[in-house]
This record gives structure tokens, C-alpha cells and sequence, in this order.
């Protein structure tokens, strides 16, 4: 939504743009951006759009929630006594927007933001400084992730094991991932009832 939508209107408004023209301007900065940590920081992009990218994403905040059984998935996950730790690429500022309404961060032992790395997840410098904070031991470690290329930088890393989510908007269509065992949500690995 953010992305796709409301971006596009704002900064057409702010640039007094065509929405098509607007559109297509942040396509390819955006795609120029793809797998870098600027991607993921709101200053950058509230620079290059001469925009408060954070006052938006704070604007639609209510459309942050649980996605169906990932709630349920963590409190079993925290049961069966694994370490939980929430590594995103999402800003602290970001996650903090997040958190007001999830409060996901109560839920885990540790909480990692790429930025906290200077690197991606993308990259091997982020798993390898990640890593280190952590004392990781990666044969026993196990990522859950929407990104294929996420999902493969931890791999050639050596985690343990990549699960990719193949559906992690509820109000979008399941993706894919051609070469990574996935499920749909966390809650197919849920225990049956």
C-alpha cells in the first residue's frame, strides 16, 4: 500500500506531478535502490523525496497487524523454549511505528535493525556483523523471511535453515520462491489442533 499508493499521490502532490509521471519516477529510484540499506532508511528517502517519508508511514499505521497465526506461532515458538529474535530491515524509527500497535518487540530476546549493522540483510556483511552481536551459532539458527534474496544471502552465510513466507500482506496474493522450501504464513507450522 505504502509503496504503490499512498507514496506515489504524495509525491506527485508535493512535486506537482502527474500521478503516471510520479509513478514512474519512483520506480526507478526505488529499483536503483533494491538490496541496499537505502532502501530500507526512511532519512534517504525522505531526503531524495523531499518528503516526511516517517510522518506517512506513521499515517497508515492502522493497517499494521499480526498476519493470521503469527502471534499464536510466536507464544508456541516461545514455549518450546527457542530464542525468538526479530532481525529487520525496517528503521528503528519504523519499527517503533510498528511496535505501538504490535507490540511484537515484548514478544522477542533480541531486536536487530540492519541500520544497527550498516549493511542489509541482503548482504553478507549484515549476517556476518549479526553474527558477532548475537555469539550466532548458525547450524542452530533459522530464518523466516518474505525475501528470496534475504532468504539466500542466509544461506551462503550457513544458518541452519531459510523458510521462505510466501504470503506476508494478507491483502495481497501468496508470491513464490522457486528454489527455498516455504510455507504460506507461519501458521502452517502450527501444531494441528
Amino acid at each position: 500500500f505504502f509503496w504503490q499508493e499512498l507514496l506515489p499521490v504524495a509525491y506527485a502532490d508535493a512535486h506537482d506531478l502527474p500521478l503516471v509521471a510520479a509513478r514512474d519516477s519512483l520506480r526507478a529510484m526505488i529499483a536503483a535502490e533494491a538490496g541496499t540499506l537505502n532502501w530500507y532508511r526512511l532519512d534517504f528517502w525522505s531526503e531524495r523525496l523531499k518528503l516526511d517519508i516517517l510522518a506517512l508511514k506513521a499515517s497508515c499505521a492502522e493497517r499494521v497487524n499480526y498476519l493470521p497465526g503469527a502471534l499464536a506461532f510466536i507464544k508456541a515458538a516461545r514455549a518450546q523454549g527457542f530464542r525468538l529474535v526479530l532481525v529487520t530491515n525496517s528503521s528503528r524509527e519504523l519499527l517503533q511505528i510498528k511496535d505501538a500497535r504490535t507490540q511484537i518487540t515484548a514478544h522477542m530476546d533480541a531486536v536487530y535493525s540492519s541500520g544497527d549493522f550498516a549493511a542489509a540483510k541482503e548482504s553478507q556483511q549484515f549476517w556476518h556483523r549479526f553474527s558477532e552481536a548475537e555469539q550466532l551459532r548458525r547450524e542452530d539458527a533459522v530464518l523466516l523471511d518474505d525475501s528470496a534474496s534475504v532468504l539466500r544471502a542466509a544461506q551462503d552465510f550457513g544458518l541452519g535453515g531459510v523458510l521462505g513466507l510466501r504470503k506476508p500482506d494478507s491483502r495481497r496474493a501468496a508470491g513464490s520462491f522457486e528454489d527455498i522450501d516455504s510455507v504460506e504464513t507461519v501458521a502452517a507450522l502450527l501444531p494441528a489442533d
